[in-house]
């Protein structure tokens, strides 16, 4: 269990955080020192299809809260930004405060053809995961989802086959128990994903 602390004036990137854990057995806290402009900065971007700040590939996240600090994360292949990775569901996230901006990864051609990537949810569920017990009583949070695209070999997309929710649900699965009870909450879906959802 990790308590993180984003001191003013400073920014921690990070190739991803790991939070795994069915039934919240790890957990995540991230404070900031102040709720100032110059309140620190904490960038994870996932590699492989793990989210952001979550599970990794197949894994539920543990528990995650953030009260504070400007967070910025973005999912792996298949992964939320914050919550679940590839085939796995998100939850147990609490915002409670902090500029947080969370997107799962958006599918682009980088030379090869590739299998389907993308349709995790910004805060929820990976590609193929639930997104579930989701709270934010606070803070400003922008979070997308993202459509699934394959590509050819010339790079243009073949195929699109649904895509996650700005907050719950990866591509083909939904969200249950979400509350939002402050803040300002700004939440996109995919062209095949729910806003909320």
């Amino acid at each position: 269990n990790v308590c993180l602390i984003l001191a003013d004036g400073c920014t921690l990137t990070v190739g991803g955080i790991q939070v795994s854990g069915e039934g919240g057995a790890n957990s995540l806290q991230i404070f900031a020192q102040s709720d100032g402009d110059a309140m620190g900065r904490l960038v994870s971007t996932a590699a492989g299809d793990a989210a952001g700040i979550g599970g990794g590939a197949g894994e539920t996240n543990g528990s995650i809260t953030i009260f504070g600090g400007n967070v910025e994360a973005a999912g792996g292949a298949r992964g939320a930004g914050i919550g679940g990775g590839k085939d796995a569901a998100g939850q147990n996230i609490t915002i409670h405060g902090g500029r947080v901006t969370a997107k799962a990864y958006t599918a682009v051609f980088d030379g090869t053809a590739e299998d389907a990537r993308g349709g995790g949810a910004g805060i929820g569920g990976g590609q193929g995961g639930d997104g579930r017990h989701i709270l934010i009583t606070g803070g400003t949070v922008h979070a997308e989802g993202t459509l699934i695209l394959t590509f050819d070999a010339n790079g243009q997309p073949t195929t699109s086959s649904g895509g996650g929710a700005g907050i719950g649900g990866g591509s083909g699965s939904g969200g249950t128990a979400i509350a939002i009870r402050g803040g300002t909450v700004t939440a996109v879906g995919s062209e095949a994903g729910a806003g909320i959802g």
